[in-house]
C-alpha cells in the first residue's frame, strides 16, 4: 500500500533493478475502485493522515466511504467484500504461485491443479 512515489518504492525498484530483490508486487493484487491505493504516502505525517483517512473517510476529504474499519459482507470497504470471495482468493493464487512463481515449480504446479480441479467442478 506504499506509494509509487515514495522513496520508499524507489528505493525498492533500485534494489530490484541491481538484482539484490525479485518480484514486488505492487498493484497486481490490487482491486477496482479500492481507495487505498498508496496509503502509505510520501512521508510519515502523510501515511499517519492517510491511515486515519482511510478509516475516518469523512473526515479526510481524500477517501471515501465505506470506511476500512467498515466489514459488512455487502456494504463494507472493498478489501473486506473481496477478501470473503473465492475470486481474491483464485487471484491471489494466480498472481503468486503461477504468474510470479514465487514458491518454485512444485507450488506452481499444485496451484494450476488445484485450480484446474475448481473450475472443472464448477466450483468457480
Amino acid at each position: 500500500m506504499i506509494s509509487s512515489q515514495s522513496e520508499l518504492y524507489k528505493t525498492l525498484i533500485r534494489f530490484q533493478n541491481e538484482g539484490q530483490i525479485g518480484v514486488i508486487l505492487h498493484d497486481e493484487i490490487q482491486d477496482e475502485g479500492d481507495n487505498s491505493t498508496g496509503v502509505g504516502g510520501l512521508s510519515r505525517s502523510e501515511a499517519y493522515k492517510n491511515a486515519f483517512g482511510i478509516m475516518f473517510p469523512s473526515l479526510s476529504g481524500k477517501f471515501r466511504e465505506p470506511s476500512f474499519l467498515n466489514s459488512h459482507a455487502d456494504t463494507g470497504h472493498i478489501h473486506r467484500r473481496r477478501s470473503k470471495t473465492i475470486q481474491k482468493a483464485i487471484d491471489y493464487i494466480n498472481i503468486i504461485f503461477i504468474k510470479y512463481n514465487l514458491a518454485g515449480d512444485y507450488y506452481k504446479v499444485k496451484a494450476q491443479k488445484v485450480l484446474h480441479e475448481e473450475i472443472s467442478s464448477g466450483s468457480i
